[in-house]
């Protein structure tokens, strides 16, 4: 085992550039405070896995907590890389929060922005206040097979399926071009198609109290159905959750399948440039993720797993 201490904010003060400030702008609007700011990096290896364990206090924001683990793992089975959080709406608010009480420069006053939204019968609180866990995830082996989606699990059935038809319906009426509503498929809401977006529509789609965004038909059915499986039934995945213990999982990407997708989307210079990394990637099995929060430290442990 080996530690490594950073001190973020002496690495900027050596540096002697400080940080402009729009960019510390948008660091506040995202709860990150880098002055003062350190992380240990602690690596522990093991018989079949590499863990890295990081803590820090690098936000300020509100710890939210909660456990992604149950979203992930209902995830379809076979996506090379999936992520979750866990009460996303409680994180989203606080950073519209602090957009709202600082506004954009040239753009938006501060306390203008939530004020516009209600004037304009848009409740952003409500809609936020709506949102609980979200997952999203990526599939396919090739440029043409490439899908993914946004799930959002929000806590009230009936609002979710309004918000999506109002949104179609407002679509529509302020002619965006492409909008047709779904009809059929097993999928209620809306597609969008324009060049812009590629071969695939983005669709906008229901069901119960999920609401789901994708790049395509196929990865909206395989998110809402869940009948092709799900990656908690992936032993994969059920690997990687075991490593991480009581940590509960929130990201994953399956190895060899991301390898795959890679050398079939990236250019020959890309390919070049991990080649002498290759050796290594070739061994990832898995990589999983997971983190917790208390008071002003954050936690977050990585592991990369020994392909069998």
């Amino acid at each position: 085992m080996s530690d490594v201490f950073v001190d973020i904010g002496g690495l900027i003060e050596e540096a002697g550039q400080g940080i402009d400030s729009e960019t510390q702008l948008g660091l506040e609007v995202l709860g990150i405070e880098p002055e003062g700011s350190t992380a240990l990096i602690s690596l522990v290896p093991g018989s079949d896995h590499l863990e890295m364990d990081v803590s820090s206090n690098l936000s300020t924001g509100t710890p939210v907590g909660g456990d992604a683990s149950a979203m992930l793992g209902s995830l379809p089975a076979g996506s090379v890389a999936a992520l979750a959080s866990a009460e996303y709406g409680k994180a989203l608010q606080q950073t519209v929060d602090r957009i709202d009480a600082n506004g954009i420069p040239g753009e938006i006053r501060p306390h203008e922005l939530k004020r516009a939204l209600k004037q304009s019968g848009f409740d952003l609180d409500a809609l936020l206040g709506s949102i609980g866990n979200i997952g999203v995830f990526a599939e396919g082996n090739s440029e043409r097979s490439l899908g993914g989606a946004l799930l959002i699990e929000t806590k009230d059935a009936t609002e979710a399926q309004n918000t999506v038809k109002n949104v179609g319906l407002l679509l529509r009426a302020s002619g965006v071009p492409g909008v047709t509503a779904l009809n059929g498929g097993g999928l209620s809401g809306f597609s969008v198609r324009t060049d812009e977006i590629g071969p695939k529509p983005l669709i906008v789609a229901v069901a119960s109290d999920r609401i789901v965004i994708s790049y395509g038909p196929k990865a909206a059915t395989a998110a809402l159905s869940g009948k092709a499986g799900t990656l908690g039934d992936d032993p994969t995945f059920k690997e990687a959750q075991a490593a991480l213990g009581e940590t509960p999982i929130s990201a994953f990407v399956d190895g060899p399948s991301a390898l795959t997708l890679f050398d079939a989307i990236a250019s020959p210079l890309e390919k070049a440039e991990i080649e002498a990394f290759r050796p290594y990637l070739d061994k990832i099995g898995y990589l999983a993720a997971g983190g917790s929060s208390s008071g002003d430290k954050a936690t977050a442990t990585i592991i990369a797993g020994v392909a069998k």
